[in-house]
């Protein structure tokens, strides 16, 4: 019994120093075309863009943080794919 209990120690030593896996960014697809306020930068209908809540990435560019497009996401302009 007692060595039960020390290898479920050990393991679950293991277990909580091993990295935890990396989260993945969801992805979401525009269903209209709008501007990004004053940034200048346009979502066109259809394209896939990151979105994690703050953090948005498009192709070919770097993130941008804007937390508030999560109002697209709730107006369904941006839905997830």
């Amino acid at each position: 019994m007692t060595e039960t209990l020390e290898s479920l120690a050990e393991v679950w030593a293991e277990i909580r120093q091993s990295p935890a896996p990396p989260k993945r960014t969801p992805f979401y697809a525009a269903t209209r075309r709008f501007q990004l306020g004053n940034l200048g930068v346009h979502i066109e209908m259809g394209m896939r863009v990151s979105f994690d809540g703050r953090m948005l990435g498009l192709p070919g560019r770097d993130p941008i943080e804007i937390p508030q497009l999560r109002a697209a996401i709730e107006l369904g302009w941006l839905v997830p794919v």
